[in-house]
């Protein structure tokens, strides 16, 4: 899931201080705003192995392994992965990102979170494409296409 986004730290070249920080740095810009726990990276060299040089290692103050998280944790540290990264990196800029049901398991008590990293999206990016069933986070944007199927009287496609 993360591994992707960390794809930068995992190529033959040893990341330098500098790397990691300017990552770290961006990731927890977008924690501070919506309100999520800081993010740390750490970097853990391994001696006398020729294939695999570090390890990456990313936690928070309460989850000391973020493979160990839950999932509406690591659905919403993924985005915020994605949006450092994009933030970071000078070969591409979008003005769009799709984001497909990604909040739709989301518990009550994370909404609020949810809500806040849609809105730091907003800031970022002119146009989103969201898929969602959740009415909060569908309420979130003035613009909605609602697509309803019905087997009876014909699918319908609405804009509003």
């Amino acid at each position: 899931m993360l591994n992707f986004y960390i794809a930068k730290f995992n190529s033959d070249v040893t990341p330098t201080d500098p790397d990691v920080t300017v990552y770290e740095f961006n990731i927890n810009d977008i924690c501070k705003y919506i309100g999520h726990e800081k993010i740390y990276i750490y970097l853990e060299n391994i001696v006398g192995n020729a294939t695999k040089k570090y390890n990456i290692i990313i936690k928070t103050d309460t989850i000391k392994d973020i493979a160990n998280s839950g999932g509406f944790q690591k659905n919403i540290m993924e985005l915020i992965f994605k949006l450092a990264f994009l933030r970071i990196n000078c070969y591409f800029k979008s003005d769009l990102i799709i984001i497909d049901e990604i909040f739709d398991a989301c518990s009550e008590e994370n909404k609020t979170m949810a809500i806040k990293l849609l809105e730091y999206y907003k800031l970022q990016y002119n146009k989103i494409l969201l898929v969602s069933h959740n009415q909060s986070i569908i309420n979130t944007f003035d613009n909605r296409i609602v697509i309803k199927r019905d087997s009876k009287n014909g699918n319908s496609i609405t804009y509003n």
